[in-house]
């Protein structure tokens, strides 16, 4: 499972946010109970859990600049992750926005150095 949760593009760079397939997954501090709901919703679909990489790839040089990555995501839908149309009002961040903001620092951070 690969799916792409964002994308947006400027004439030299392309930021994106994906889903990936989470393997590494640890229930060890979770309660029973918990744990067999949780597979359950996973196995009936109703639950996804992935890992997400954030990214921004240079087009011209055809080089990714920067990436991040969080793994253990747990929502009803991959969508779901794309939590970051209330900051405004809020002015609260979420993983999603906290990532893109993550990923173009280091890009920039990255063109300065070359």
């Amino acid at each position: 499972m690969k799916k792409l949760i964002y994308r947006f593009c400027t004439a030299n760079f392309i930021v994106t946010v994906e889903a990936l397939p989470e393997y590494n997954f640890d229930f060890e501090y979770w309660e029973e109970k918990d744990i067999k709901s949780t597979k359950a919703k996973l196995k009936r679909g109703t639950l996804q859990l992935f890992c997400v990489k954030a990214s921004v790839f240079h087009i011209k040089r055809n080089q990714e600049l920067s990436s991040d990555y969080l793994g253990g995501c747990l929502y009803k839908n991959v969508s779901d992750f794309r939590d970051n149309l209330g900051i405004a009002q809020t002015k609260y961040g979420s993983y999603f926005h906290d990532m893109i903001k993550t990923v173009i620092s280091e890009a920039k951070d990255n063109l300065k150095c070359h």
